[in-house]
């Protein structure tokens, strides 16, 4: 699917220091801007150990589903485009072909397991980088965590970061990312805007949010359930309930907002 909207680098590395490998690798990435040379060097050694197993049928099949479910959802004239929501139409058809109820909490790690996708966990010293995924051309992806990224450090943080790394993988791999680009800072903005929405709406529906908050006499009592048995933050949570339309106080929304605003990617 075709993408526009390319944020520009800041970041420049000496291309004579990277293996020809590592050139050749395909890469997205949860992160925050762009990575320092040094910090780039870094993750690019690491990658470029990666042993590649060819793409399995299993995620194959899942994949392609997913990419028809996107084109049909884009090819609506009725269907509001904003990226946002294309990503939490795929995330309620993933939960709906994996079998989730509405209360039940996703699991990333069990789905990948499933599909056969490696995850290591790293400890990089760039905190802005969270999570990347990787592939070469027709093998299965493998995502890196960094335990010291400013989001996956946590366990909200974590599962998050393998949501979004999950809507990249079924959706992205067509798309051909260099990795030195992508850990440049180069990505195109409508491509994390939908691996956003997803990672969100896959954790938590927004049809759970609104019921929970239902539920409670307080929107702080939800809180405090919807982050226990959902395994999210509180920021990915009060996104999610500012998005289901809840009726709310002004208070809470207030309270809510400034929940919110601590971290635009929860």
């Amino acid at each position: 699917h075709a993408v526009s909207d390319v944020a520009s680098s800041n970041a420049t590395v000496n291309l004579g220091n990277i293996d020809a490998r590592s050139k050749r690798l395909l890469a997205v990435a949860r992160m925050m801007g762009s990575l320092a040379p040094d910090q780039m060097l870094e993750v690019l050694a690491a990658l470029n150990n990666i042993t590649f197993a060819p793409l399995e049928r299993r995620l194959l099949d899942v994949s392609t589903r997913a990419l028809a479910v996107y084109e049909k959802y884009n090819s609506n004239v009725e269907q509001d485009k904003k990226p946002v929501h294309l990503g939490y139409h795929l995330a309620n058809w993933l939960r709906a072909d994996a079998k989730l109820s509405d209360q039940t909490p996703a699991d990333p790690d069990d789905l990948l397991r499933r599909w056969n996708v490696r995850v290591h966990e790293v400890d990089w010293g760039a905190a802005k980088i969270d999570a990347i995924a990787c592939w070469e051309k027709n093998s299965q992806p493998m995502i890196f965590v960094n335990r010291n990224g400013i989001h996956s450090r946590n366990i909200g943080g974590r599962r998050a970061s393998l949501a979004h790394e999950i809507c990249h993988i079924l959706v992205d791999r067509s798309l051909y990312f260099p990795v030195v680009e992508v850990l440049g800072g180069v990505l195109p903005k409508t491509v994390e805007q939908i691996a956003r929405g997803f990672q969100a709406e896959f954790l938590l529906p927004r049809s759970t949010a609104q019921k929970l908050v239902s539920n409670f006499a307080t929107v702080s009592e939800a809180m405090n359930k919807i982050t226990e048995t959902f395994g999210v933050s509180q920021q990915l949570a009060a996104n999610q309930i500012l998005n289901a339309n809840c009726p709310l106080t002004i208070e809470d929304r207030k309270f809510l907002n400034d929940l919110a605003r601590r971290s635009v990617l929860f």
